[in-house]
Formats: structure tokens, sequence, C-alpha cells
């Protein structure tokens, strides 16, 4: 089998980007309005706000990033991670089960994640969609989850 690299949908990266951006201008706009005439005036007390929406907004971005940019390789002999800020590799043998979790509550958003036979999980990078809790997830992400799963069940008949 060749690698397969799943990453997260287009429709679902779209909607990301598009909302960082506007969550950058609307967070940003009456912060920018308030701390520059304060700065320009040389008064220290802007510092106070722009540390408010650096604290604010910093994480959010690398939050942000960070979901877009994962990605899940699946190969021969299991799960290759690859997150912004980690790495990981799953063999099949530890993979007790693979569930899609919706993380959000009512409308939230859809992630995978696999239970590993120590009793931990880990979240798939790369795997995560929109979608509301009632209408279940989108289709694409269902063929990915799906693309997931057949691997390790390949792999499980393979086994000695």
């Amino acid at each position: 089998m060749m690698d397969e690299r799943i990453g997260i949908i287009p429709q679902t990266r779209r909607r990301v980007w598009i909302g960082l951006g506007v969550f950058s201008v609307i967070w940003a706009a009456p912060w920018a309005a308030f701390a520059l005439p304060m700065a320009r005036r040389g008064d220290m007390m802007a510092l106070g706000p722009v540390t408010i929406f650096l604290v604010v907004w910093v994480p959010t971005v690398v939050y942000l990033v960070s979901l877009v940019l994962g990605t899940t390789v699946i190969k021969d002999e299991g799960l290759r991670l690859d997150g912004m800020f980690s790495r990981g590799f799953i063999p099949w043998d530890r993979v007790a089960d693979i569930q899609p979790v919706n993380a959000g509550r009512g409308s939230g958003y859809w992630i995978v994640r696999v239970r590993l036979k120590q009793g931990r999980s880990r979240k798939l990078p790369g795997l995560y969609a929109e979608g509301r809790s009632f209408g279940g997830p989108p289709a694409q992400f269902e063929t990915n989850l799906n693309v997931v799963r057949n691997a390790w069940r390949r792999s499980k008949l393979n086994r000695p």
C-alpha cells in the first residue's frame, strides 16, 4: 500500500482561514482604535490594551494554524501523525479503536480519536470537520475516517 496523507477537508480549511481573517479584523479594530492614539502621544498605558490583544489573538492564531496544517499519513506499519508542534507514530498493533468524536456542543466540530490498547487516546491531526451534531459530519470527513478504518482492518488481517 502506498502512503496516504489525509489533511483537513478543503471546505473546512477555507472556513477556518476566513474565520481567522474575520476574527483578526474584528478583534484588532477596537484595540487599534483605542491603543494607537495613546501610543502616538507616548502614553505607556497603551501597552495594556496591546498586551491583552496579543494574549488573546496569538494563541487563537496558533491553534487555528496548527489545526489547518496537521496531517495524518497512513502507512503499512501504522499512522504517522504530523502536527504543527508534535510528531508521532502509532503502530497498527497498538490501536484498539478508531472513533469520530463530536467535540462541540450542538453545532460543534468533529475530530477522530484513536484509542490505544493501553487505554490512552490520540487525536489524529488533519481529521477535523465542522458540522452539526444532529446532522453528522460532512461526507468527505466520513470518507477520510473510512480510509483510516479500512487501513487498520487490513493490517489486522495481515498480522500473524
